[in-house]
Parts: C-alpha cells; structure tokens; sequence
C-alpha cells in the first residue's frame, strides 16, 4: 500500500511539473472566450512580459518578468537604452490596450480593406509577449467621419474602430516610460550628514549618536532636526520631469560641472550581499541588520532647454552597490518648485526651537529655580507631575491630557533671537531631560539677559543662544500648566446654603428650603431667582477651569479685592471661590485649599453678578390679586376682582374701561418682570423715582386669607428706543429693579388723556 502511495506522489509531481514547465505562460479557453469581443484578445495584464512601440521608425521596449516577485518583476525600459521603467506609466498604457474605446466592429475583411485602413503602414504598431503567446496591434488611419481610428489586433480579417484618446496612450518618446524616481528612496532614520553648497556658500551637518543634529560646515552649535528631516523628504520625494539621458559627456553642456545647487546625503544602507557579513546561525539573539554608509550627490544645473520653470539634474550614488552605478549616471530635469524646497539657508538650518525635543522623545523632565523643583515622569501611557519647595511637596498627582504635549509645543514655539550669545550667569535655571530610548541625558539652563532677552546653554552646544523673556517664564517651575481642568465635583442637591460678598461691598446669604428652592435672608427676607439659582448651582457643583494660569495667586489676578467671594456650602463641606479680575474667557479665581490660579467660566461671572432677588418680585398672580389702583399725576384706575374676571371700580381723569380692559391691566401686572435688580438699599438720585411715573397700589391674598397691601414706584423712562427702561420698587422689598419700557406700555395707556 506504501509502494502504492509513494507511485502517486511521484505521478502527480511530473504533473506539476509539466503544469509549470510546459503549459505555463499559456491562456486558457476561457480567458480567450472572455476577451473574444477585444481588439487584444490575448492581452492578460498580470501576464505581460514583453511590449514593443513601433512609432515614427522608433521602437521602445518594455520587459519584465512576468512570473518572478522580486526586482526582475519590475518594468524596465530594454531599447532604445537600459533603465529602469516608471511602473505607473507603463500600467496605463496597459490598461488602454486591455479596455480601449471600441465604437465598431468589422468583421470579414479582406486585404484592400487592411491597405485602405492603413494597416500595410500603420501609425502605430504594438508587439506584446503574453506568456509564450505573442499578440500585435496596428494603429492605422482615421475614419473618414472622423470620428475615430482603425485598429487591429492579430487576427487580419478583423477590424475595430477606436477612440482617437488611444493616440494619446502610444504618442510617447521613449524617455515617458523611463522612471521618474531619481534613486531607490531615502529614510530619515538612517540620514547620518547632509552638506549643502550654493551661492551662499557651504554649509553641512551630522548626526550625532544622541540623535540630535550638530552643524560640521558654516557655522557652530545644534542643527534643526525638523528641517533636515523635511529636507530629506523633500529630497526623497524628487521626481523628474522627463528623462533626458545617459553618461559623462553632456554635464558641462548642461550646467552641471559647475552646479547652480549641490546636495551631499549620507545615510546607511542594508550591507550587500558581497560584503561578506556571516548570518546569525549560532541560535543565539538576533544581530542588528548590517549597514554599509553610502553617498547620495545631487547636482543641479542650468535651466531646462524649452522646458520653462525646469532644471537638469543629475545623481550619483557611491558606498554599498551603488559605485557601479556613476557610469549609468542619468541626467533629468525637474521642477524648479521641487528644488527650491532643498535651498536650506543657514539660519533655517541652525537649530532655532528652546527645546529640541518633542513629548515622545523624552522619558522624565526636572526643572529647577533656587528651592523651587518640578519634575515630569512618563507613567503608564502618561505623564505624572510633583512641585516641590525646599524639599516639601506642594502638589502631585496626574498631569492633564495633552499638557505636557502643549508644553513641549510651546517650547519649540519659542525662536532664537540670535547665536553666539554669553552663557547665563549663576543662579540660572535648570532642566534636566531623560531621553526616550535609553539616548542618555540633555541638560539645558537659562537665565535672564539684560531687558526681555533669556540666555539659555543647551546640552554641550559650543555656544549660548538668546531668546525673549517669555522663553524664562515658560521653563519656570509651576504645577499650573499640568493641573486637571476639572475641579472636584459635589452633589448639587447637597448645597444647602450659599453667601456672597461683593467688591462693592454688598452682601447677600442664601438657604435652601425644604422644596428645594432658595431664599433670601439677607439684606432682605425674599424669594431668590429660581432660574439664576440652579444655574450657579450646576456651575458650582461642577465646576471646570478654562485654564490654570499660576500656582499661586498674583497682584494682576485681582484676589485680594475679589470681584465676589462666594462661599457654598455642600452638606458638612465648606467651598470658599474667589473671583477676581476680569481675562480671556473668563475670571481668575481661586478656591481655599486647593492649589493653583485658575480662570472660571465668564458665565459664572455673569450669574453671580448682581443681587440674586427674584426678578419677578414685581409681578402679582392674578389667582392672589384682589384689587389694584393705578395712578399717574391726577389720572386714577382702580380695578377690584369679581368672580374669575374683574371690573372696573372707578376712574379718575382716565379713559373709560370695560370687563375687557380690566383684565388686560391685572395680566400686564401679573407679568411683570425685571430685566436685573440694580442694586440693595435706598434708591440712588439717578433712578429718579423721587418724581415717579406711576404709581400701583396693590392688594393680594389667596382665597380666605387676611388681604395684604404693598405699593410699586415707577420711575420715569430712561434711555430710547430698545433700550428704554425705568428704575421701579417694592415698598417691602429694600432694593431697586429695572424694567423695560415696552413692559409698562399696557398700563400707561389705561391712564392716558
């Protein structure tokens, strides 16, 4: 049975074999019967390894290897010279070929028709190898309508009318298939030194172990990471424009013996396999991959002939497996707007940012001025923060999301001012960064110079440079550019009472009922503004900082006169806020016992200002109104409520009013409300109610209950249009209110002549 079995397998291995050996590279039945309606039958584009364009006595050839996935499976250009093919453009033309615009078929005919359709000297002639099968396309004249060309493929007693757009796809000179990309591609991780040389002179640069850049060539002093990285990006992303040729000759003729720019790239490459580096075979830990160094020499010469806004360019690859290749050296154009991007000045290459680092290139960061000490730790995915003073801890805890991210931002914000400056003084500033990695320490310090300059030492840089005052403010120890936004939270149902103090020296103490609402108790015993109320209760209760601006409060905070002192109370829980002066977005402020200056919510500052007495104070419930008298000069109304309406009692030097109008007046009172209560106490001479307009005499109780009295004094109109108002009181109420005018113009008119 094993005997058997082992029969088999041998079997069905010549089998395979003979699959892959001798019908490889053929097409199938089925792919011909799918493609029969095609001028190109044959044409299966995976399988292509061979095209040829004949085209004004020209030919270009295409090849590849079709079956292979490694480099001999890319497009190269064969004839009129060897280089290595742009993919892209070559898989265009392909697609043409395989879906071009058929408007017509013709079929059966004979060889006067081929002479007639120019197929006997066609415009255009396409050889392709498809596996081992080997198909043509004739591109022959147009038709006489016009409205497209002649085409066949390998069968003669077929024809096929075209879209004239297939000119377009075979009109090309060889050099349209040649590939753009100027070298096989840089990375910034393994660029080690970049020099550059034009009219200005030369200038370069080198990586250091530590990673960070140092200038070797023009100047002295850290080089900028993010400019030679986007140069080397820039340099990678070169494309040329077309391809012009090959060789030594003609680099005098086209300005490149003497270059308008020179670029010198160095970086690392994967070693060849001739360098002779023995493989890792002992089962042991894996060896870094072996790297050779190699040379990327970009020289850019004159202008483009007839090819405006255009250079020539040439490259040249020496180290590694590239020495060869300054025989097969290409000379290209490219765009000018390409190449102005590698045009690096000095001062763009000068390492110009504070710190040179971002977020995720450092591990932990201490910064300390005399006693005072912050430090930043990267724990579990974020970052921890302490401030210590002499050794005391002030504050800790867990840096907020994106703080440390916008401190580094910030931190790189800041520019030189200018190099070669004198180191700080004693006492400066210090910072001491751990490096990700495990690429060691950088040590920068900073102090001031002189009127808004910072003269700051980074690492072993050979010189200092100068930066604005602002650069010393930014490194300065502080815990408030890391606090948490959000501020302990508290049950809003818990405060039970809450007392104000104002800069203007006025006063006011709150206590929740037992329904739940707010009540005066001082200045006055009354109901406080339901709507203001449980608005500053949720600001309260879930209080949130715009921004932290300072670990402690300062002069220009405005928190030794606060604004208003608001001290709540959250069941056995005491919170004292302090809003001082006025900012962006807000109020500094501060809360007793917590750390830090922070800016509240502008609508906090809006809620608390101002007396917090129910604006509808001066509005009286029709179901309580029992009667009313209005009076302005020597015109008097009074209305008396009779059942569910009311009637008019009598009236003095006013116009008469019926059942209608008299309800009309008790709604308008009913719906009296104030703009804001102005202020407590007597009413100022401004309010001009020492001469009111009008003056309501009130008389209210619910049903069975003794009738209570209590008088309104309006004022006289103040301002115009939209803003008119009038100052207005409560004889039992020691506060002033104001209503706008258009609230009043119901009652005024019942006492009109």
């Amino acid at each position: 049975m094993a005997k058997t079995t082992a029969v088999l397998g041998v079997i069905a291995a010549g089998l395979l074999a003979y699959i892959l050996l001798v019908d490889r590279g053929t097409l199938s039945t089925g792919e011909l019967e799918r493609r029969d309606k095609s001028v190109i039958p044959e044409l299966i584009r995976d399988r292509v390894s061979r095209l040829e364009i004949q085209r004004r006595g020209q030919s270009t050839v295409l090849t590849r290897d079709a079956e292979s996935d490694d480099e001999a499976g890319l497009w190269q250009v064969a004839e009129p010279y060897r280089a290595k093919a742009d993919g892209e453009a070559v898989d265009i033309l392909l697609g043409e070929l395989e879906w071009m615009d058929v408007r017509r078929r013709l079929t059966d005919i004979s060889e006067s028709d081929n002479r007639r359709f120019g197929f006997d000297s066609p415009r255009y002639r396409v050889f392709i190898q498809v596996g081992k099968a080997r198909a043509m396309l004739r591109v022959g004249n147009e038709t006489p309508t016009g409205d497209g060309l002649y085409a066949q493929g390998t069968d003669r007693t077929r024809a096929y009318v075209v879209g004239k757009d297939l000119i377009e796809a075979l009109d090309h000179e060889p050099e349209h298939y040649h590939d753009k990309a100027l070298h096989a591609g840089l990375l910034v991780a393994t660029a080690r030194a970049v020099e550059l040389k034009d009219e200005s002179g030369s200038r370069a640069a080198r990586r250091r172990d530590d990673r960070l850049w140092e200038l070797s060539a023009g100047g002295k002093g850290f080089a900028s990471t993010p400019n030679i990285e986007a140069l080397i990006r820039a340099t990678d992303g070169l494309r040329a424009s077309r391809f012009i040729e090959k060789g030594d000759a003609n680099l005098e003729r086209h300005g490149l013996t003497a270059p308008n720019l020179e670029l010198t790239l160095t970086h690392l490459e994967r070693a060849p396999a001739s360098a002779g580096v023995a493989a890792n075979t002992d089962g042991g830990a894996a060896k870094p991959e072996p790297r050779v160094e190699t040379t990327l020499r970009l020289r850019v010469g004159a202008p483009c002939g007839g090819h405006e806004g255009e250079r020539y360019v040439t490259l040249d690859q020496t180290g590694g497996e590239h020495d060869a290749e300054a025989k097969e050296r290409t000379i290209s154009c490219v765009q000018e707007a390409d190449l102005e991007k590698l045009r690096l000045p000095l001062a763009d290459l000068r390492e110009s940012r504070l710190l040179p680092f971002a977020a995720d290139d450092v591990s932990s960061l201490t910064v300390k001025s005399g006693a005072r000490q912050l430090t930043l730790e990267e724990k579990d995915g974020g970052w921890a923060f302490a401030l210590r003073q002499g050794g005391k801890e002030l504050t800790s805890g867990q840096a907020r999301e994106g703080s440390v991210d916008d401190f580094f931002r910030a931190a790189s914000a800041e520019q030189a001012l200018g190099f070669d400056a004198a180191p700080p003084g004693a006492g400066a500033l210090t910072v001491e960064i751990e490096r990700a990695g495990g690429l060691g320490r950088f040590a920068l310090r900073a102090g001031a110079s002189g009127p808004g300059l910072t003269q700051v030492q980074r690492g072993d840089e050979p010189v200092a440079v100068a930066f604005g005052a602002q650069a010393l403010e930014l490194l300065e120890p502080r815990a408030a550019s890391f606090l948490s936004l959000k501020l302990p939270a508290r049950e809003a149902e818990s405060l039970r009472e809450l007392s104000l103090s104002r800069g203007d020296g006025s006063r006011e103490r709150l206590e929740r009922g037992k329904d739940g609402r707010f009540q005066l108790l001082e200045p006055v015993a009354a109901a406080a503004d339901a709507a203001r109320l449980s608005e500053i209760v949720r600001l309260l209760s879930t209080l949130e900082a715009v921004r932290f601006d300072a670990d402690a409060p300062q002069p220009q905070h405005g928190l030794q006169q606060p604004v208003v002192e608001v001290v709540a109370h959250f069941g056995d829980e005491r919170m004292t806020l302090k809003l001082g002066a006025e900012t962006e977005g807000g109020h500094f402020a501060s809360i007793a016992g917590a750390f830090g200056v922070f800016v509240a919510p502008a609508m906090l500052g809006e809620q608390l200002e101002g007396p917090l007495l129910d604006r509808s104070a001066l509005a009286t419930p029709l179901e309580t109104l029992r009667a009313f008298t209005l009076q302005r000069g020597a015109r008097r109304v009074r209305v008396v409520a009779e059942g569910t309406g009311f009637r008019v009692d009598n009236t003095a030097g006013g116009s008469p009013l019926d059942p209608t109008g008299a309800r009309a007046l008790a709604e308008a009172l009913a719906t009296l409300r104030a703009h804001r209560v102005l202020a407590y106490g007597a009413a100022a001479e401004s309010s001009k109610l020492a001469k009111p307009l009008l003056r309501i005499e009130l008389e209210v109780g619910e049903k069975e209950a003794a009738t209570s009295r209590y008088n309104l004094v309006i004022g006289p109109q103040l301002g115009e249009g939209d803003g008119a108002e009038h100052h207005a009181r409560r004889d039992d109420h020691d506060a002033t209110f104001v209503l706008p005018a258009a609230g009043l113009s119901r009652l005024l008119e019942a006492l009109s002549p």
